[in-house]
């Protein structure tokens, strides 16, 4: 199967819609290999807003949710915007610290289920276990996805964790793992983190856009010092001790930020984080994978 890409009536281009999603997977899309992605092209980097629409390659039959109106700017690098209701506020960082603008990255791993940024003072959450499997009962695991939102128990609005219900909580979602009452929103999994103290911390958060760009894209390019960091020797299914600096792994999937869509801040869409550096936009119920971050300081290598 492929898809159309329109820009208003002009046709951008068609791409194959064979990648997979572990949550089309989990809710029986056949085997989830329905995904796709493709970048921004140049001519759309204009600052100008474009009705963007898909459709099923070769016919007039759109997909959900479609068309949406996007703004990218002329300069269209992501960078980490102001902290908003989505995130918690965290020391103020440069650009190019975060999003790896010439600077050569240094990592170090901390022994304990963590690695620092040394240039940026991020601190980053190991991921473990990437065999294709998720585990509920492990918060770590690389197969592990979940939605940016849920909906209230009682009547159906929209929720990030149980406090945004109220009396009429909890907050139910339903994540790769799980279906209510234990499935998680991308939120409330890091509020299990920061319960748990993980690493002896409870400040973690969600990344922002330009915050994952900075692993993100020296990843792409090949960065031997990112890749070493991010990508273990041992990841894998053996890979279940995260105090092992060679047990990290990295999904080769789509990745939630906290960075809301300004361009349309209140629809369902949100912006998400490819593992080729582009940023794309999908529903908060559907479920992708996660990295929990913290800090922002500079520290000493």
């Amino acid at each position: 199967m492929s898809v159309d890409v329109y820009d208003g009536k002009r046709l951008l281009g068609t791409v194959a819609a064979n990648q997979f999603r572990g949550w089309l997977h989990a809710v029986g899309y056949g085997k989830g290999n329905h995904g796709f992605a493709c970048e921004t092209p140049a001519e759309l980097r204009d600052g100008r807003p474009h009705s963007i629409s898909l459709r099923i390659s070769g016919t007039n039959i759109p997909l959900r949710h479609t068309p949406q109106v996007v703004t990218c700017p002329e300069s269209f690098i992501p960078t980490s915007p102001a902290p908003t209701a989505e995130q918690s506020t965290a020391p103020e960082q440069k650009d190019e610290a975060v999003a790896g603008g010439g600077v050569t990255p240094v990592y170090r791993d901390n022994g304990d289920g963590t690695i620092s940024d040394v240039n940026s003072g991020l601190m980053w959450e190991k991921k473990i276990k990437l065999d294709g499997i998720g585990d509920a009962a492990n918060l770590h695991d690389a197969d592990n996805c979940y939605p940016w939102a849920g909906t209230c128990a009682a009547g159906g609005a929209e929720c990030r964790v149980d406090a945004d219900c109220g009396a009429s909580g909890p907050c139910h979602a339903v994540d790769c793992q799980a279906s209510p009452p234990a499935g998680l929103t991308i939120f409330k999994w890091v509020e299990q983190l920061n319960a748990s103290n993980f690493a002896g911390h409870n400040d973690w958060r969600m990344p922002s856009s330009g915050e994952l760009y900075g692993i993100v894209n020296p990843l792409e390019e090949g960065d031997a010092t990112t890749r070493a960091a991010f990508t273990g020797a041992s990841c894998g299914a053996a890979c279940g001790n995260p105090r092992d600096p060679a047990c990290s792994c990295n999904h080769p999937g789509l990745y939630w930020a906290a960075t809301k869509n300004e361009s349309n801040p209140d629809s369902s869409w949100m912006m998400l984080f490819y593992c080729n550096g582009n940023l794309f936009l999908d529903l908060k119920s559907n479920r992708f994978y996660v990295r929990a971050v913290r800090g922002g300081a500079p520290q000493r290598p």
